[in-house]
């Protein structure tokens, strides 16, 4: 009689081992599991929108592919242990690759940087900068005023205005520092001889 409830006791623990078994492998399954995280940025460090990264494994296939966020971050999730190659493209962008070494505590994140094919928006950038700078006077840095013939021609006194009253016409920093000046009158100079 007293083998009976041993024999039951030994069919249920060898029924019940492939289900706890099956759990703590699934569990240590999910312990394996990483992600690595990283952002896609230009050359210029800008964030860069809507970039496919791929996540390819020591034999070269695809294992992973994600998009880029409007910050230019992406995560990829459900990784084994290992080596990946990370592969970020994006139209009208040279792609750039980076190596992550993902261990069971998880991998560092990336920084990709993808260079143009076309030059960068620092050519408007440098045209705002030029047209900024033609207003300032290489020597002191100072504003240039220009007075053409047609504004001389209408101050009171016309061609026969000095040219410390054609200078009062400029801004009233001017007039701060004229006070000690004379100027001969301004004698135009015409195209025709």
């Amino acid at each position: 009689m007293q083998a009976f409830p041993i024999f039951i006791l030994g069919l249920a623990i060898l029924l019940l081992q492939p289900l706890v078994s099956s759990a703590d492998g699934a569990q240590g399954s999910q312990r394996l599991r990483q992600t690595t995280t990283g952002t896609v940025t230009d050359a210029l460090g800008r964030p860069l929108k809507d970039a496919s990264v791929e996540l390819q494994n020591s034999t070269g296939r695809i294992v992973a592919r994600a998009k880029s966020d409007s910050h230019g971050r992406f995560s990829i999730s459900g990784l084994e242990p290992g080596v990946y190659a990370v592969i970020a493209a994006k139209t009208s962008f040279k792609s750039a690759t980076a190596i992550v070494s993902v261990t069971g505590k998880g991998a560092k994140p990336l920084a990709l940087a993808l260079q143009s094919e076309a030059a960068l928006s620092m050519a408007v950038v440098a045209e705002r900068l030029n047209k900024a700078r033609n207003g300032l006077s290489p020597e002191t840095g100072g504003s240039v005023y220009r007075f053409s013939q047609q504004a001389i021609q209408d101050l009171p006194q016309g061609n026969n205005t000095a040219l410390n009253d054609v200078l009062l016409q400029a801004p009233a920093w001017f007039r701060t520092h004229t006070a000690n000046y004379t100027f001969a009158a301004i004698t135009p100079i015409s195209s025709t001889g």
